[in-house]
């Protein structure tokens, strides 16, 4: 460990801001396909957006080293939950028909999956725990979901920052209300927010940013099972595109800066594994190695507010 700790903070990699100084920002980002090509990145999403800000390793083992990373059943908990309440719920009069349909989905996902060896390892109670939450949660949630006019589902953008690379996204859904259209972020956990997640503040501000919708939501739903009486199991927080479009116009061109600069110091993968990752096998790692990453790259927004929110109470 010491020695990885050695190479991290040696003045090669601390220093990585200070090289290519006769370079201006507009000139980094617009060398920033070229860049990151050279990595076979050859277009980045949200997703390797967020990893690289907050979860260094992992982008490097997924999308330097090309390692697949499995995945908890909690992932297809959350698909499955948006198949059926922004898409399927169409189809269904009947709460515990569509309760009946998304577990047996699910275990469906699992079996496909397990084949396909992308799932962590699980108990038999956690899969429980899973088909149990999808069923108190389409329960709780069926007759709300139901009123509204949900549509587009899993809509493909787009966004290229001044030439740059392009950012891609899905939209979980768009949702008419009254005369107007807007979009929804979805997202299933077992404790609801009291205020949204800044990540999901940044993918529904990617969202409105490529569909140039006015409004954007952000929906926390969950299962009462799993909550403190009283708790809400449906929040939702509402935001204006005019509050976040600079926001995350500036987010996006500051990281895919520092992506570009950081890759602009090495040749080629090897380089970047041996002196971050000399075991890039496990990315289950040091706390205190979590830390230097996370002092390494410093990034601050300020705080932003939803234009409104309400909830729904067990």
């Amino acid at each position: 460990m010491k020695v990885a700790l050695d190479r991290i903070n040696s003045e090669r990699f601390s220093n990585f801001n200070n090289y290519n100084t006769s370079l201006s920002k507009d000139d980094v980002l617009k060398l920033s396909y070229f860049v990151l090509s050279r990595f076979n990145i050859n277009y980045l999403s949200m997703s390797s957006i967020n990893a690289f800000e907050n979860r260094f390793y992992e982008w490097v083992i997924k999308y330097i080293v090309g390692k697949k990373l499995p995945f908890s059943i909690k992932m297809l908990r959350g698909s499955i939950l948006e198949k059926y309440l922004l898409n399927k719920i169409v189809e269904y009069n009947d709460v515990e028909k569509m309760k009946e349909d998304a577990v047996i989905d699910f275990m469906d996902e699992v079996k496909k999956n397990n084949e396909d060896d992308n799932l962590l390892p699980y108990e038999e109670s956690d899969l429980e725990s899973v088909k149990d939450f999808i069923v108190n949660t389409i329960h709780l949630n069926f007759d709300f979901f139901k009123q509204k006019d949900f549509f587009e589902q899993g809509l493909n953008v787009k966004y290229s920052l001044n030439g740059s690379i392009n950012v891609y996204g899905v939209v979980d859904s768009l949702i008419k209300i009254k005369d107007t259209i807007g979009c929804v972020e979805l997202k299933s956990t077992e404790r609801i927010p009291k205020e949204p997640n800044e990540n999901h503040i940044k993918q529904l501000a990617f969202y409105l940013l490529t569909t140039d919708l006015p409004v954007g939501y952000i929906y926390y739903i969950g299962s009462s099972k799993y909550m403190r009486k009283g708790s809400t199991y449906l929040r939702i927080f509402a935001f204006k595109r005019e509050n976040l479009e600079n926001y995350i116009k500036e987010y996006l061109e500051k990281i895919i800066y520092k992506m570009t600069k950081f890759l602009m110091k090495f040749n080629s993968p090897d380089e970047i594994i041996d002196i971050t990752i000399p075991q890039y096998t496990s990315f289950f790692l040091d706390e205190h190695l979590r830390d230097v990453y996370g002092n390494t790259f410093d990034f601050k927004f300020d705080k932003i507010e939803p234009d409104s929110s309400y909830e729904l109470s067990v």
